[in-house]
């Protein structure tokens, strides 16, 4: 796009429609997209259309105006309303991530290429979106990971009452371990968790989170330990989960929804990975580790994930 054109485009920029993913932790992934979005227009209306479940945490993130849900799995009557209900929000710049023909249905002065070759250098989820971002002549170098989640004080003084509750003090530092994963072959085991929990706990609070589906993980976690730990499986929204992570000194878990969390907020971060490739969905903080050996998540030594636990603390 000709430089005339990118001025036309800053100025004329109002309602901006953000085309988002279906699992959580892919759309967590888009999120420095919006970033820089809120930052190079930051007069205009910016909407999300995502998944059902990510809309959980989007719609609670403050620059958002609106989150629209869209189930991929819906009858075709269905997807004609939805198309016909965001025309009529008349859009003047469409940022779609899933690749889709959604931007030719809606209609926008300006919207993300349809068709497009990505640079061989570009190998991680998140550059693919910001690069793609780029094509359609948003100039930036950098994102502001300055409160991506849009994190209120009032949402901080809640999960600080909750943990007052439980018995944990301001000054306590705190690990959280995500033993959870959508995905089976990317769970590392209980016992993993469990041994490392009780090493950890020798210096530190380790705290236990995940949804209502993991809590058959955590149980058999638990079970194992001769440590006590907190467990919060089930007890958090997925903003409150982002608050909590912001207090922590350190996370660990598996290639899952709260890794990409906690890798945005910039958290000392360790991703423990199976068959995912580390270069295309690692933890991106300053202070982060990816573990992978070989495609199995089994052969991710305790030695080795205790070992870069204690070098990130080192120097928290």
């Amino acid at each position: 796009m000709q430089n005339k054109k990118r001025k036309s485009k800053s100025r004329n920029i109002n309602k901006i429609l953000l085309i988002t993913l279906t699992n959580i932790g892919d759309a967590v992934l888009t999120l420095p997209v919006a970033l820089v979005l809120r930052e190079k227009f930051p007069s205009a209306r910016l909407d999300a259309l995502l998944g059902p479940r990510p809309q959980q945490l989007f719609k609670k993130i403050s620059y958002f105006h609106q989150t629209i849900a869209y189930d991929k799995r819906i009858i075709l009557r269905e997807k004609i309303k939805l198309v016909l209900k965001l025309r009529k929000e008349k859009y003047d710049f469409i940022v779609d991530l899933r690749h889709s023909l959604f931007p030719l249905f809606i209609g926008a002065k300006y919207h993300t290429p349809l068709l497009f070759r990505i640079p061989e250098q570009i190998r991680h989820i998140r550059d693919f979106h910001l690069y793609k971002l780029k094509l359609s002549g948003v100039e930036f170098t950098n994102f502001s990971s300055d409160n991506p989640f849009g994190i209120s004080p009032d949402e901080k003084e809640r999960i600080d009452e909750l943990l007052a509750d439980k018995g944990v003090c301001p000054e306590d530092k705190l690990i959280v371990l995500a033993p959870g994963a959508k995905d089976k072959i990317k769970r590392w085991k209980a016992e993993n968790f469990a041994w490392l929990s009780d090493k950890l706990t020798e210096q530190r609070k380790v705290i236990l989170v995940g949804s209502k589906e993991d809590k058959k993980i955590i149980d058999r976690i638990v079970s194992l330990l001769e440590k006590e730990v907190l467990r919060l499986d089930g007890q958090l929204g997925l903003k409150d989960l982002v608050v909590l992570l912001k207090r922590c000194a350190l996370f660990i878990g598996n290639d899952s929804a709260p890794m990409h969390m906690s890798s945005l907020l910039e958290i000392p971060t360790i991703g423990i990975f199976g068959p995912t490739d580390v270069k295309k969905a690692g933890p991106l903080g300053k202070r982060s580790k990816a573990i992978k050996k070989g495609s199995s998540i089994d052969s991710v030594k305790l030695e080795e994930v205790l070992e870069a636990a204690k070098e990130l603390l080192k120097d928290e």
